[in-house]
């Protein structure tokens, strides 16, 4: 089993990804990892319901690129822009995906995500990316600079 480097225990994830068994894999790679909060969301808007929720606090976002009608691009922009209400710009986002599609890559390091994890998942690749994700510092461009960040398949992308 990978050993965090980071402490888990105190930590409360969101993972969204609209393919179920994906979404309990990872959870349960979370919780066997020690983490006593996972809220499982199939949709970018059930986890928009979550982060701006007063009475929840979440540290991470573990998303899948591909869903629909809200991809997890669209999702890391709203945050990095300011647009969900109440949710820090600078929470913590791993972008869950099948494929390294070098569009969606380039929009998602442009979009300052903090790490990646590529399908299929192991518990130790999902660690890792995590360990990379809080260790990252970095400094967020203004909320205008994010929105105008064009992203694969959108109209202002082609």
């Amino acid at each position: 089993m990978a050993v965090p480097k980071v402490d888990l225990k105190p930590l409360s994830f969101v993972v969204v990804d609209d393919e179920v068994a994906i979404l309990n894999l990872i959870g349960a790679l979370l919780v066997n990892s020690g983490v006593k909060k996972v809220h499982k969301c199939k949709s970018a808007q059930e986890a928009q319901n979550i982060l701006t929720d007063a009475n929840v606090s979440i540290d991470c976002i573990v998303s899948d690129h591909s869903m629909q009608p809200v991809t997890g691009l669209e999702l890391l922009q709203k945050i990095r822009a300011g647009n969900n209400l109440g949710v820090s710009r600078n929470l913590r986002f791993v972008m869950l995906t099948g494929h390294g599609d070098e569009e969606v890559v380039r929009a998602a390091l442009a979009l300052d995500v903090d790490a990646y994890v590529m399908k299929p998942v192991s518990q130790g690749g999902l660690i890792s990316s995590i360990d990379r994700a809080f260790a990252r510092k970095r400094m967020l461009k203004s909320g205008p600079d994010y929105e105008a960040i064009a992203l694969p398949g959108s109209p202002a992308a082609s």
